[in-house]
């Protein structure tokens, strides 16, 4: 049953309700996720019926919406129960994660109304009919699709389920239906790959403008893949070959679109050492949490951190932990903050968490970082860490808090930073206080 998290303090006292009572019902309804709760809601005038969470006792409240902002949120999304997959995709991190302690990390979501409130990625095979219907019906646009292939042989071997065959006519009918759509591909050398790959370009490009962007990545493999099918990582040729599709395929979408439309993710240009694209070609970084983007974006951002930084008349070095391919982003960064006198030294563990084909920052764990402590090489007094190593209960994958490595690292100070701008103001900080 959905609970109120938040609320207006003037809602709270018109209305009597508080945080943690329980919503029974809107207009005798009962509301199985978020959607529905905005849905019924929209009206300027509605019951709700709720369960005080202090008595247990049920009230009736007639709520007039006048301001077209109810001032209420609700915990969670889904109250009737989480979509799950069941895809048994010979990619899938879930199989592989070995010991990752992190529940996010565990659960195989394929619900549509997360790919429409949140943007995460759904593959269509478990949408039910009416689930479908009611997609096209409310229009819930963009939604967010893994397509990987569009040949049905393929797709359904890739995917390990033969309903994942039937994506064309699924994406046709939510396309014709006025549904936008951001796709992705992730690239398995032998499957989906060559032909493959151009194939599945050309139909999505078919599809018409409703297809907003196609995102490639690199599949990602740890070293937890007892029983699952053999996959080669994809190495610099491979990577070569893609983005060369992807760059002829850019050109023409933008031919006939005025937009780029397929975007290939960083870490194709860093296996590469092709350049990245511009601030302007990546329109808006439509796919970013996909890994397509961030390191032009931190670039982007940073030039400005750095224009309005004066220069330090005593040279100061402070080092942060980053994946390989997060050195990689940050290296012309580093470059122009040495002309400053600001030397951030990037510490760049191996991932042996979860294996050596694992590059994102993300994903380091707590122990990637034991091998700096037995170095010879002293650290510098102030060390950052990623803010995005941490879950929102501050837990690494494994489980570290950053008290534990803290204590670990000790005497070297510790602190977290998201982007450049945090990391400057924190060192400002340490400055002073070691004056």
């Amino acid at each position: 049953m959905p609970r109120i998290k938040e609320l207006d303090k003037e809602i709270s006292i018109r209305y009597g309700l508080q945080p943690g009572d329980e919503v029974l019902s809107i207009d005798g309804k009962k509301i199985k996720d978020y959607l529905d709760f905005l849905y019924y809601t929209a009206e300027d005038q509605f019951v709700l019926r709720v369960r005080k969470e202090k008595t247990g006792r049920e009230e009736t409240v007639l709520f007039e919406n006048t301001k077209n902002n109810l001032g209420i949120s609700l915990e969670g999304i889904v109250f009737d129960g989480l979509r799950t997959c069941q895809n048994k995709c010979i990619f899938c991190f879930v199989d592989q994660g070995g010991p990752v302690k992190r529940s996010s990390l565990k659960i195989k979501d394929d619900d549509y109304r997360f790919s429409f409130l949140q943007g995460s990625f759904i593959t269509l095979t478990n949408l039910k009919k009416e689930e479908l219907e009611r997609i096209k019906n409310w229009r819930l646009t963009p939604l967010y699709i893994s397509v990987h292939s569009t040949d049905s042989g393929v797709r359904s071997r890739m995917m390990g389920n033969p309903e994942a065959g039937r994506v064309l006519p699924l994406l046709e009918d939510l396309t014709t239906s006025g549904i936008f759509l951001h796709t992705q591909i992730v690239v398995c050398p032998g499957y989906n790959d060559g032909r493959e790959l151009e194939k599945t370009i050309e139909d999505l490009y078919s599809l018409g403008p409703e297809i907003l962007s196609i995102g490639v990545v690199p599949v990602g493999l740890t070293k937890y893949r007892k029983g699952l099918p053999s996959l080669e990582p994809v190495k610099e040729d491979k990577a070569r070959e893609i983005l060369q599709t992807i760059n002829k395929w850019q050109a023409r979408f933008y031919q006939t679109r005025r937009s780029r439309g397929i975007f290939g993710a960083d870490e194709l240009y860093a296996l590469t050492g092709w350049e990245l694209p511009s601030h302007e070609e990546y329109e808006e970084y439509p796919q970013l949490e996909n890994g397509i983007g961030l390191a032009r974006l931190l670039r982007e951002e940073s030039k400005e951190t750095i224009k309005s930084l004066k220069t330090q008349e005593e040279k100061f070095v402070a080092g942060f932990f980053t994946s390989k391919l997060g050195a990689w982003a940050w290296e012309p960064v580093l470059d122009k903050l040495k002309e400053k006198g600001v030397f951030l030294r990037t510490l760049v563990p191996a991932n042996s968490f979860l294996g050596p084909h694992i590059s994102v920052t993300g994903l380091l764990a707590g122990r990637d970082l034991h091998p700096f402590l037995e170095k010879k090489d002293p650290l510098p007094a102030l060390v950052f860490l990623p803010r995005v190593m941490f879950n929102e209960d501050g837990k690494t994958l494994d489980n570290y808090s950053l008290f534990d490595l803290q204590e670990q690292f000790s005497p070297v100070r510790i602190k977290l930073a998201s982007d450049l701008g945090e990391i400057l103001e924190k060192i400002n900080s340490f400055r002073g206080e070691s004056l």
